[in-house]
């Protein structure tokens, strides 16, 4: 039986919504429905997740399962709610919303929210909380039975209910999901990956706990009669957990509903550019980069890092070159790469780490362009090969310097096309032999100019091909490659010609940018 409820609760009629009939006190709905497509297994662990959900108190204490971090959860939830899409006019649903944690802040900004638990303590409580709000509604039931208008929503949110699920609830549910969502409309989902975090219960908590892969792989292959599917946005883990419990495994997603169509597939693995330090090359294929922490070292030793700086590391791949910096410098290191992929990779990494370590990484996927931070959030931009694939870098340079403190330090290596303008074929079109969507190469001098545009001063470039091939030769050597593995080229990195995108890109040059206020004296390269 489904109970839904509203400020009021008197019995009015039998109602149609959504192909189910209802008994309506007043928008409180009870809904019967069959269960026959449930297995006696899936009906045991929907058993299980009531009589669990029902033993618990309607606090915020249940509803985190944890005892002494009400400063945490309310941090959490800011944190969660900056990462949502606008939600101005939205029409929303909150699943295993509980005591309401987030259903009245979704209810701030929708138009309409509706928010749904399979503990009727919890939504009790939760419209004793937010009883004021007109536009709310709520539902009592499990996930698993509910049923919507195709459509009828904008925004579907989810905190803490798939790892609920077992695989073939999940298989049934995110098609429907999919279903009930508008064209281009939203999936937020929050999630505990790899294990519990919780203080009491976890025992008894049935949870099944999956690393981030596992859920993108279920969201990402879901489809709809219309055969709409997610695309992933953006995922992280949230620093609310790492900051005050050293936990790395809370993660959320943010994916969009789409034409199957519009899916964007990574390429196979394949036979690729030289590419150091675990940058941002788009594809899932083994560790394919070299210039690891030989080339961080090499460069990093020119920023004066010290104890405590805030470092981003754009490209960060899987999280070496963020760990490395974190380990010898003992500076806080954000990672965001457009590979989701390899964050989740870098998360996995990160959980393995030292206590000391771990607490000072923080990961998340998605495409600059789709990011944003406050401002003078870092002392230094660590940004390595991420660019190339951006047609548009004004606008990236321009965050870049918004984000940084005044005196920060904005460090660049980038694949450029040489000291003359490049043809068509070798940049701004350019699509390469194997699988690699089209690059945007410009010269070193049109970058250092559009970094001046936006403010910085005192750009200087210098070329890195002789000290990249150095360490690119080294290390596969040390493979026992003799130059070439197969996967790796380094011919023609000693060319000192423009050279655009061939199977190996010339990475030349691109330095140290600094804010305004760092003195012109302190602005030299460090050798």
């Amino acid at each position: 039986m489904s109970r839904q409820y509203s400020a009021t609760g008197s019995f009015s009629s039998i109602i149609k919504y959504g192909g189910e009939s209802y008994l309506s006190y007043g928008g409180v709905l009870c809904c019967y429905r069959g269960l026959s497509t449930m297995t006696t297994a899936d009906n045991k662990l929907m058993q299980q997740r009531k009589d669990f959900w029902s033993k618990q108190e309607a606090t915020i204490v249940g509803m985190i399962q944890t005892e002494g971090y009400e400063n945490m959860a309310s941090d959490d939830a800011d944190e969660i709610m900056a990462y949502l899409p606008d939600l101005k006019g939205k029409r929303v649903i909150d699943l295993a919303a509980g005591i309401g944690r987030f259903t009245g802040r979704l209810a701030k900004e929708a138009a309409q929210v509706t928010a749904v638990d399979v503990a009727e303590s919890f939504i009790k409580e939760n419209r004793s909380k937010n009883q004021h709000l007109r536009h709310v509604s709520y539902i009592c039931n499990d996930v698993v039975n509910l049923d919507l208008p195709d459509g009828s929503l904008d925004v579907v949110f989810s905190s803490w209910l798939l790892k609920y699920l077992n695989e073939a609830e999940l298989d049934r549910f995110l098609p429907k999901v999919l279903k009930w969502l508008s064209p281009g409309g939203y999936f937020f989902f929050r999630e505990s990956c790899y294990r519990s975090v919780g203080t009491i219960h976890s025992d008894e908590n049935p949870s099944i706990f999956r690393r981030p892969e596992d859920y993108v792989s279920h969201v990402l292959k879901a489809r709809d009669a219309e055969r709409s599917a997610f695309t992933l946005l953006r995922c992280k883990n949230i620093l609310a957990y790492i900051n005050y419990k050293n936990a790395a495994n809370q993660v959320c997603f943010l994916a969009k509903k789409v034409s199957e169509g519009e899916v964007e597939c990574l390429p196979e693995p394949r036979q690729h550019i030289v590419c150091p330090l675990g940058a941002s090359l788009p594809d899932d294929g083994t560790r394919d980069a070299l210039g690891g922490e030989s080339s961080t070292k090499a460069f990093c030793a020119r920023l004066g890092l010290r104890a405590g700086r805030r470092v981003l590391v754009v490209g960060c791949g899987e999280g070496e070159s963020a760990e490395f910096l974190v380990s010898h410098y003992q500076v806080t290191a954000h990672g965001v790469d457009r590979c989701h992929s390899r964050v989740m990779a870098a998360i996995g990494r990160q959980m393995k780490l030292d206590d000391n370590i771990r607490q000072k990484l923080h990961f998340e996927g998605g495409c600059l362009t789709q990011l944003d931070r406050d401002d003078d959030s870092y002392d230094v931009i660590y940004c390595r090969e991420a660019l190339h694939l951006l047609p548009c870098k004004q606008e990236v340079f321009t965050k870049f310097y918004r984000w940084l403190r005044k005196g920060g330090i904005l460090f660049i290596t980038e694949y450029t096309s040489g000291s003359s303008a490049p043809s068509t074929d070798q940049a701004t079109t350019c699509t390469h032999a194997h699988t690699l969507p089209a690059c945007h190469l410009e010269t070193p001098d049109a970058l250092a100019m559009k970094l001046r545009e936006v403010g910085f001063k005192g750009v200087t470039t210098k070329d890195l091909s002789q000290e990249l091939t150095k360490i690119l030769v080294k290390e596969q050597g040390d493979l026992g490659a003799n130059g070439s593995d197969g996967n790796y080229k380094t011919e023609g990195l000693e060319s000192e010609g423009g050279g655009g995108v061939v199977v190996v890109l010339r990475p030349r040059r691109l330095g140290i940018a600094v804010c305004p206020s760092r003195p012109a004296s302190e602005e030299r390269w460090r050798d």
